[in-house]
């Protein structure tokens, strides 16, 4: 397989078995054909697959050999074998036993593979040329002991099967989705999957740009934010009127010792993947992400004009995309998407965590921060099992009772959730953000000790809590928005009140609320 440029800058290294560092230092620098090389062997992070479950495999292995049907158990075994190789332990857990060998001494000890056929597959024609057996490389030789033993009681087939799984997941990945996009079945499908690649990669982005703008006294003050929300979740718990008691408690009692989302983590800089991506040059998103223009419609559609340009992008279709920096109230005006293709980021999505001096704009990053926490936490509820009894962790939902309640309220979802035959996991997933949602909305304005929770922006109606509940149900939830806006009305008499709805009542295009409007 041939690794180009562009498969280098996106991070396309093999992770068969071990994994591959190519100037694993130097990732952020400019692409130069005659690179120094530097190999680096060690264990490999373990994360979740992609398909989840094996008749995903079955599918595209059969696509893939065009010649017989996989049988489960092949992939069964495959799975089993990776579940061992991941588990391999050396000394203390996570332990790094670092060496510096030359390529032929490593063939010698290590016989896994043709290490020298190995690395010169991840190489360019000029690279290849230059690498020899004596050349060094950095091996963690405890994990490589390990895995020698596990290589030699393990069948070559099953080897392979692993190798190809393993395959797919790599190029099924959100950030590289052109063998997923190939296998999508009809049009919706690939708009889905440009749709989340898209929104992986330049939330990420975003990320990053975000946090090189923090101001000083940025982290400050959202430490205080984040103090004030931790302080009173715990009783705001007690206080949503749809979930019972049963439900309550066993959050309360495992919340106490969680730790709280973090907004800006140390070290987001550090991320070499997308430093690699090289997502500060004008022309990259462009060249990367065709559908960057839909997805900013999607979820940064509170449109700004009379920008002061970082930096401007040109799209195929004559679109511009002109990503914002340093506002004023004076500088913002509403300017809805049919007015014309340019498309402009408002302070409250490219500058999201940026608390800035003017009233005006302050409630705006508030509420955004407010969505991320509601989401961050709904997903960290959902996934430390909280709606479990302490003594009945094998059963992670809410009481039968309120998720009966739940769900019953909510009929445009409930139909969907049946006709789809999905888990119970679903819905339990969609109760927690919406349950962190109304969590996060009472801690933030119930009690607004902030001069800026009243106000509203100059031609512009919104006020801060309906920008909280806009942020909220436009999270990656639901691309369509219906299920999410439709729970909202159905379970929060808050979300009723703010935009002046009648409490249950559904999202069409004829009668809806204030929101989108």
């Amino acid at each position: 397989m041939e690794f180009s440029k562009w498969s280098r800058r996106l991070g396309f290294l093999p992770a068969m078995f071990i994994h591959v560092g190519v100037n694993v230092d130097d990732v952020h620098q400019p692409w130069n054909p005659n690179d120094t090389i530097k190999l680096t062997i060690q264990r490999p992070v373990h994360t979740s697959r992609l398909v989840d479950d094996n008749l995903g495999y079955l599918r595209i292995a059969k696509f893939l050999t065009q010649s017989r049907i996989p049988e489960a158990k092949e992939i069964d075994d495959a799975f089993q074998f990776g579940r061992e190789f991941h588990m391999l332990e050396c000394g203390g857990h996570g332990a790094v036993h670092m060496t510096e060998m030359s390529i032929k001494i490593l063939q010698e000890l290590y016989p896994i593979v043709d290490w020298m056929k190995y690395l010169t597959a991840i190489l360019t024609t000029n690279q290849r040329k230059n690498l020899a057996s004596a050349d060094l490389i950095i091996a963690d030789t405890c994990f490589l002991t390990s895995f020698n033993d596990l290589f030699k009681r393990t069948s070559k087939r099953v080897q392979a099967n692993y190798a190809f799984l393993t395959l797919i997941d790599d190029m099924f990945r959100l950030v590289r989705p052109e063998l997923a996009l190939a296998f999508a079945e009809n049009q919706r499908e690939r708009e889905d999957i440009c749709f989340d690649s898209t929104a992986t990669i330049f939330a990420k982005a975003l990320d990053i740009a975000i946090v090189e703008k923090i101001p000083p006294g940025m982290k400050a003050k959202i430490s205080d934010m984040k103090h004030r929300i931790r302080g009173k979740t715990l009783t705001s718990i007690l206080a949503i009127p749809w979930m019972d008691y049963e439900t309550k408690m066993p959050i309360v009692n495992q919340m106490d010792g969680s730790p709280f989302v973090i907004l800006a983590p140390d070290g987001i800089l550090d991320d070499k993947y997308f430093n690699r991506l090289e997502l500060l040059q004008t022309d990259a998103i462009q060249t990367y992400f065709i559908q960057i223009n839909g997805f900013l419609v999607d979820h940064y559609y509170l449109q700004a004009g009379r920008p002061r340009n970082e930096y401007e992008i040109h799209g195929r279709n004559g679109e511009s995309i002109s990503f914002l920096d340093i506002f004023s109230p004076n500088d913002l005006l509403i300017k809805p998407d049919s007015l014309g293709k340019q498309i402009y980021v408002p302070a409250a999505s490219i500058l999201t965590r940026k608390i800035l001096l003017s009233k005006e704009l302050e409630f705006l990053n508030y509420a955004t921060v407010g969505r991320e926490i509601a989401t961050a936490l709904g997903i960290s509820i959902y996934k430390k099992n909280w709606f479990s009894s302490i003594d009945s962790m094998k059963n992670p939902l809410p009481s039968k009772s309120m998720l009966n309640h739940f769900t019953s309220l909510e009929s445009c979802y409930t139909m969907a959730f049946t006709q789809a035959g999905l888990e119970m996991h679903s819905a339990v997933l969609m109760f927690s953000l919406i349950g962190a949602a109304e969590l996060t909305y009472k801690i933030i304005f119930d009690d607004c000790q902030f001069d800026d929770c009243g106000v509203t922006l100059p031609n512009f109606n919104y006020t801060p809590q309906q920008i909280f509940w806009m942020h909220a149900i436009t999270s990656d939830c639901d691309r369509d928005l219906k299920y999410r806006y439709n729970t909202m009305l159905s379970n929060n008499e808050a979300f009723v009140r703010d935009f002046n709805c009648q409490f249950g009542s559904k999202m069409n295009s004829r009668n809806k609320c204030k929101i989108f409007t």
